[in-house]
Order: structure tokens, then C-alpha cells, then sequence
């Protein structure tokens, strides 16, 4: 009696098994290729989906006259997964506690606005976000003047500095209270460039605090790039509005994190 209830047991999370990694392609799927900018929960989910058919196979062969390696790899693979998990967690921690815009940032006479893609001469929703939080921030900070700064991409009309000026001015920022640096590559040349501007200002003084307005996720990666470079930054965080880009981007964030770290 017991026998037949345990393989029925085993084919029925078998089973389950079988369409949850299915499900997890088809999300996989659509996070890859009919939507834009989510690529990492893409290969999150098809990662997922592959681990449970693996998973699943190594349960059903600890079961044959194979058990002894099988139950060997399953524990190997386990333990890799949690390593994993532990690792995305410990980093993520600083990426979440610096998602925030500081109070000390209002106290800053410059204001670094780091640019994002530009979808011909329209702003992408993460340089939107960007452009909104710049704007709310100069309107309360009204003495502080800001740095537009991002070079043009080859699939883009004008340069992300000009497209972050053009709107700050379209939303009522005053024209002299923007220069535009559009000669950035990536975020380390966001900061030096940035930064030689204001102390070309400043008669080769750098003022303490600089604001920093970026997406809230990447406001940790900007802190490091400036802290390297002897910068003090103060974050002023453009909120993600759609949830699952956010959960995207912050998960991306680690990857960015790791290569910054340990690769250049």
C-alpha cells in the first residue's frame, strides 16, 4: 500500500515539476523577446527552469542503481544555489539601503544629472525618471546648478545631455542653470568629466557635496565610481515606476557591482 502512494507521490511532483520549468520558459520567453530591458529576469527565469528539469532528473536517478552519484551532484548543485543566493543578497544589501535620496544632497551647489538612453530625440523611461527627479530636486534647490551629463550612442539623435537639458527647460528649469557634458561614455566618465567642469568653475576647488541624480538602483555604483575618483556624493534617487523593471534592474545592478569590483 505504501509502495504505489509513494510513486504516485514521485510522478505527481514530477509532474508539477514538468510545468513549472515550462511556465518559467514561457516567462523567460516573453521577458526576452516581445518586451525591452528586462533581459536579466529573462535568463533569471530560464535558469530557473533548467535547474528544476536538472533537479528533478538527479532525484529520479538517486532512485536507480546511479543513487550514489546522483545524490553526490544533486547536493554539489544545491549547495552552489545557495551559495548564489547568499552572494546576490549580501551584495544587494548596500545596492537597497542607497536606493534614497540623502538629505545632504540639498545643500549641494552642483547637481550631477548621470544620463540614461535616448530612443531617438525622446528620453527612455529610466533618463524620464531621471529628468523628473532632476527637475523636482532644482525646484527645491534653487540656487544649485546642474551638469547634464551623457555622450550620444550610435542608435541615438542627440546626445543624452541635450535630452536631459531639453526637457529640464520644457519643464521650467532655467536655460543658465544647465551645462551640458555630452562627451560620457559610462558612468566613470559621467563623474571625472563632471567633475573637471566644476572645478573649472570653481578655480580648481571641488564644493562637498556633489548631488548625484540616477536611478535609485544605481545610485551604490555611483557612490563607489566617486569615491575612487576622491568625489563625495550626495544620491538623489529617480524612483522606477513599473515594478518589474525595477526588480530587473536591481538584480542587473549586482552583475554591474561584481564587474565593477572584480574586473576593472
Amino acid at each position: 500500500m505504501g509502495v504505489p502512494l509513494i510513486h504516485q507521490g514521485v510522478v505527481m511532483i514530477k509532474k508539477y515539476a514538468l510545468i513549472i520549468s515550462i511556465l518559467c520558459f514561457v516567462v523567460s520567453f516573453i521577458f526576452l523577446v516581445p518586451l525591452s530591458g528586462y533581459s536579466v529576469l529573462g535568463y533569471v527565469f530560464a535558469t530557473i527552469g533548467a535547474l528544476i528539469i536538472i533537479l528533478s532528473l538527479l532525484q529520479y536517478s538517486a532512485k536507480t542503481k546511479h543513487r550514489s552519484w546522483a545524490k553526490l551532484v544533486r547536493n554539489i548543485l544545491a549547495a552552489i544555489i545557495a551559495i548564489c543566493i547568499l552572494c546576490v543578497i549580501i551584495v544587494e544589501i548596500p545596492i537597497i539601503r542607497n536606493a534614497k535620496t540623502e538629505p545632504s544632497s540639498y545643500d549641494a551647489k552642483y547637481v550631477v544629472i548621470l544620463g540614461a538612453k535616448v530612443n531617438g530625440t525622446v528620453p527612455s523611461l529610466s533618463l524620464g525618471n531621471r529628468i523628473a527627479a532632476a527637475n523636482k530636486f532644482m525646484k527645491q534647490n534653487k540656487s544649485c546648478i546642474a551638469i547634464a551629463s551623457g555622450g550620444k550612442g550610435i542608435d541615438e539623435s542627440i546626445s543624452e545631455a541635450a535630452c536631459i537639458k531639453d526637457n529640464l527647460v520644457r519643464l521650467g528649469i532655467s536655460e543658465d542653470r544647465i551645462i551640458i557634458e555630452d562627451q560620457s561614455e559610462n558612468t566613470v566618465q559621467n563623474i571625472s568629466n563632471s567633475v573637471a567642469i566644476i572645478r573649472s568653475l570653481e578655480n580648481g576647488e571641488l564644493p562637498s557635496p556633489i548631488a548625484v541624480v540616477s536611478s535609485e538602483y544605481h545610485l551604490y555604483r555611483a557612490r563607489i565610481i566617486s569615491e575612487k575618483q576622491g568625489v563625495d556624493i550626495a544620491g538623489v534617487a529617480a524612483k522606477t515606476t513599473l515594478p518589474f523593471l525595477k526588480i530587473n534592474c536591481f538584480l542587473r545592478e549586482f552583475f554591474a557591482l561584481i564587474k565593477l569590483r572584480f574586473f576593472t
